[in-house]
C-alpha cells in the first residue's frame, strides 16, 4: 500500500499516548467505578448507567482522534470505510477463522466449572436466565466498546508505531499491548487468545487502512464468544 506522504509520526503517536490513557482511565477496573458514579451511575445500573458505562470509554477517545483525524491532520491514511476494507488477506481470514472455529468448539472439551468461570467474568451482570443476554449487552459491549478500542489500538496506535517500524512489527506490538490491556485495565486473566485476535485486528487493519475492517471482524468475535459462553449461566 502507498504511504501518504507526510505522515506525521510524532504528532500521531502522541494523539495515540494520549487516547490510550484516557481509555485506561476510562475504564480501569480498580477505580470502582469511580469515573460512572461521579456521573451519576448508581449500584446496581440500570440500562441507562450500563450505557454511560460502556460509552464513557468511547467517549475518552474520540477527543484525540478527532485531534489527529481532523484538526491536526497527520496524513495517516486512515480511513472510516475505504475502497477494499474487505481485502485483509488470507493469513487474517485463516486465524480468523480458526479462533472462531475454537471458540465455538470449545463446549464440546472445556470443563464445565470453567466455561461457567468465564461466562461469570464476562456476562454474569448482563445476563437473564429466562431471556439470555440483555439486549443493554448488544449495542453499549459490541459497538461501542469495540468502536473504543479500535480507534486506541489500531487506528491511533498501530498507525504510529508502523511510523518508526516495520508494519508486521507495528501489528505484534499492538496486539501484546491490546493483550496487556485486558489483563491491566479490565482485570481479565492472560489469555492467549486476546493477543491472537488482536493480531488478526491489527493485520486486518494494516492491509486495508480502513477501521471498518477490525471493527467488523471484532463485532463477530464478541458476538461468537458470548453465544457460546453466556448460556452456561443458565446451567
Amino acid at each position: 500500500m502507498t504511504e501518504p506522504t507526510e505522515f506525521h509520526r510524532g504528532r500521531h503517536l502522541l494523539f495515540a499516548v494520549v487516547a490510550l490513557l484516557a481509555f485506561s482511565g476510562a475504564t480501569f477496573h480498580r477505580w470502582d467505578w469511580e469515573l460512572e458514579r461521579f456521573l451519576g451511575a448508581e449500584w446496581p445500573w440500570d440500562s441507562a448507567d450500563f450505557l454511560l458505562f460502556r460509552t464513557t470509554p468511547l467517549l475518552a477517545v474520540i477527543i484525540p482522534a478527532w485531534l489527529a483525524f481532523v484538526v491536526f491532520d497527520t496524513r495517516s491514511g486512515v480511513e472510516v470505510v475505504g475502497r477494499s476494507w474487505w481485502k485483509i488477506g488470507w493469513k487474517a481470514w485463516a486465524v480468523f477463522i480458526v479462533m472462531i472455529a475454537w471458540f465455538v468448539s470449545v463446549p464440546f472439551y472445556a470443563p464445565q466449572d470453567l466455561i461457567v468461570e468465564s461466562a461469570q467474568r464476562y456476562y454474569t451482570w448482563v445476563y437473564d436466565e429466562m431471556t439470555g443476554l440483555e439486549w443493554r449487552w448488544y449495542v453499549p459491549c459490541v459497538v461501542f466498546a469495540v468502536l473504543a478500542e479500535e480507534i486506541v489500538f489500531r487506528a491511533l496506535l498501530q498507525r504510529a508505531l508502523a511510523g518508526y517500524m516495520r508494519e508486521d512489527l507495528a501489528v505484534m506490538v499492538q496486539a501484546v499491548l491490546f493483550g496487556l490491556a485486558h489483563v491491566v485495565v479490565f482485570g481479565l486473566v492472560i489469555n492467549v487468545a486476546t493477543f491472537v485476535m488482536g493480531w488478526v485486528f491489527g493485520m486486518a487493519f494494516a492491509r486495508t487502512r480502513s477501521l471498518l475492517a477490525p471493527v467488523l471482524l471484532h463485532c463477530v468475535g464478541d458476538l461468537t464468544h458470548a453465544a457460546v459462553f453466556a448460556p452456561a449461566l443458565s446451567s
